[in-house]
């Protein structure tokens, strides 16, 4: 099964909808990007690990409560339809550094919303 960044970004957006309803205060940090997926030996687990999984771990933490909150390498994916999305941009201060970003730098981020 694949699943493309238009269906996961309409799941999460959907997933933030009905968790606004029920007034559970989420955030969701979403980026695009390759990911690895290993068997971690000590936990018999599946591990998923890769930039774009760590990019999305810091992203979460500055998201506003019902926040979806993407990185600009997922907004201006060339895959994404972005006729079905309402996109605000937004530089929000890291909580915790990733990559060769410290804790305290800004990023370009957004905000999204299903259009009507």
């Amino acid at each position: 099964m694949t699943i493309t960044p238009n269906k996961a970004l309409v799941g999460v957006c959907n997933l933030a909808g009905h968790l606004k309803v029920d007034k559970l205060p989420t955030r969701f940090g979403m980026a695009y990007g390759r990911v690895t997926i290993s068997r971690n030996a000590v936990t018999r687990r599946l591990d998923v690990s890769g930039d774009c999984v760590n990019e999305s771990a810091r992203i979460e933490p500055i998201a506003n409560p019902y926040e979806v909150l993407i990185s600009s390498d997922l907004r201006f994916c060339r895959e994404l339809e972005t006729d079905k999305f309402e996109f605000s941009e937004h530089k929000r201060a890291l909580k915790k550094g990733f990559g060769d970003k410290k804790a305290g730098d800004e990023i370009k981020c957004y905000s999204v919303l299903l259009r009507k």
